[in-house]
């Protein structure tokens, strides 16, 4: 009784914190983009238009970047990837297995050795395709202003008053 009220335990714990919302953002997104003269520039996107962006550097000012000049951009999803997923896959293979052999451990004549096994491959089958469905935590973006504007700072259009030259970039590298 006591190891499943332990079990118990540890699986809210790892869920409650699992389940935490993220905070929202103030920023925008931190984009690598590469340009049509194959030069890589990484920033905070700060708005989309019509027919340019504007980006601020990890260091230095802002830059108002054509759409034209811009061959493509990569974005880091936030969230679950396919290292999480395999990671879930092989606590809850070990916490099932584990809980599923001590219930079939108080059946008398019952022949315990594959239970723990089964569960963990069972659970590393699901949860390894589910990590290739996942696939990698980055996302290529056409340079296109529908596309990026989901990750600026302001989507709808950098504000008129906005003061370029005063802008910083995010405290921290996402």
């Amino acid at each position: 009784m006591r190891t499943v009220l332990m079990l118990t335990l540890g699986i809210a714990i790892l869920t409650h914190s699992a389940a935490g919302q993220e905070r929202p953002r103030i920023f925008g997104r931190t984009l690598d983009f590469r340009l049509v003269d194959s030069t890589a520039l990484r920033g905070e996107l700060l708005a989309a238009g019509r027919d340019s962006i504007w980006v601020l550097p990890l260091e230095g000012s802002a830059h108002v970047i054509p759409l034209r000049w811009i061959a493509g951009a990569r974005v880091s999803q936030s969230g679950i990837t396919a290292k999480t997923m395999l990671i879930w896959a092989v606590v809850g293979g070990l916490i099932s297995g584990g809980a599923l052999t001590g219930a079939c451990s108080t059946v008398e004549d019952a022949s315990c050795g594959a239970v723990l096994p089964v569960t963990l491959g069972a659970w590393l089958l699901v949860g390894g395709l589910a990590a290739a469905v996942t696939g990698s935590g980055t996302r290529s973006l056409p340079p296109d202003a529908a596309a990026l504007s989901p990750y600026a700072r302001f989507p709808q259009g950098l504000p008129p008053s906005y003061p370029l030259a005063d802008s910083r970039p995010p405290p921290h590298n996402r």
